[in-house]
């Protein structure tokens, strides 16, 4: 129901109310915490390529809140190094600096 909704909301143009409604989706199939990580990674690369980078940086914080959740360290400084970019992206230097900053302490 959400995912078709979703696609709806898509092609009229709306990617963040759609956005919405696939993470409704996700959230409602799935309960494997790095399976999670993977998707919402997956799902903010899209946004990203869109360049809807605040909406890619949101999406990027919910799969590093899962990597962190299932105790994968790599994934979950990986999300933080993909949110640093979209810090970055959007001009926020300062905030970026400081999710790089905490990726490399993981390692």
């Amino acid at each position: 129901m959400w995912y078709e909704q979703g696609k709806e909301l898509r092609a009229q143009g709306e990617p963040q109310e759609a956005m919405a409604l696939f993470l409704k989706a996700v959230h409602s199939s799935m309960t494997d915490e790095t399976l999670l990580g993977r998707v919402y990674s997956n799902m903010a690369n899209i946004c990203r390529q869109a360049n809807e980078h605040a909406l890619a940086g949101y999406v990027y914080a919910l799969s590093a809140e899962h990597f962190a959740a299932s105790g994968d360290d790599l994934a979950y400084a990986y999300a933080l190094n993909n949110m640093a970019w979209e810090q970055a992206a959007q001009a926020h230097k300062d905030s970026a600096l400081l999710l790089v900053a905490k990726a490399v302490r993981i390692y």
